[in-house]
């Protein structure tokens, strides 16, 4: 995120951003940090909206699942790009 506020958009050659849904993150959030729905929110209103982060990627993968799946989605984007 920060890294499209900065500007580097251009210094980039993908972006890939990866986005649970918000209940999800949420519970993540409580189990690792301790966070509530408050802090949360603060976090988010401090950040853009995730449409826009959304909108600049050239691939989004949604993390709504196990470990496994995710990594299995992010092998797939990376072998497209040849990396």
């Amino acid at each position: 995120a920060v890294l499209l506020e900065a500007g580097w958009r251009s210094k980039c050659e993908k972006i890939l951003y990866i986005d649970a849904p918000r209940p999800l993150r949420l519970e993540r959030l409580k189990q690792r940090s301790g966070w509530n729905e408050t802090e949360l929110s603060a976090r988010e209103a401090a950040q853009w909206p995730a449409a826009i982060k959304r909108a600049t990627a050239d691939v989004v993968i949604v993390n709504d699942g196990r470990i496994e799946a995710l990594y299995d989605q992010l092998n797939h984007v990376l072998n497209s790009w040849n990396w």
